[in-house]
């Protein structure tokens, strides 16, 4: 019996050694996976909101072929690619994708984030 209370001792000592003795590698490498298992989701779901505005773009395309409406294809491809993307390229890659093409684009990227910043305060501070 008294084997047996020390050896849950022990078990429980060391449980809390690990969390305590974590590194700041290991906690980069857990947020790094947790920020790539995000991205996954994300993708996932673009993916299959893609699939649906396909179905959506082939029925509009079929009453509105005529008049050679393209935007609603170019949107449905647009968003498979951007799934693509966020499916391939890890969190980092995607960060300095973001600083090249601010970097190229200056006016376009502060342009880009006033109207972000306008749309979120206005979401927040509606009434």
């Amino acid at each position: 019996m008294a084997a047996k209370n020390s050896d849950q001792g022990t078990s429980r000592g060391a449980a809390v050694g690990d969390s305590s003795t974590q590194s700041p590698a290991s906690a980069r490498e857990r947020t790094l996976r947790t920020i790539q298992e995000k991205g996954n989701e994300i993708a996932q779901t673009l993916e299959n909101s893609a699939a649906a505005i396909g179905i959506e773009v082939a029925q509009a395309a079929a009453t509105i072929e005529e008049k050679g409406n393209v935007t609603v294809n170019t949107v449905a491809k647009l968003s498979g690619r951007t799934a693509r993307y966020v499916r391939t390229h890890d969190a980092d890659a995607m960060v300095n994708d973001l600083r090249r093409v601010v970097r190229r684009h200056p006016t376009w990227a502060m342009g880009a984030s006033l109207l972000a910043g306008l749309a979120v305060g206005r979401s927040v501070f509606r009434r």
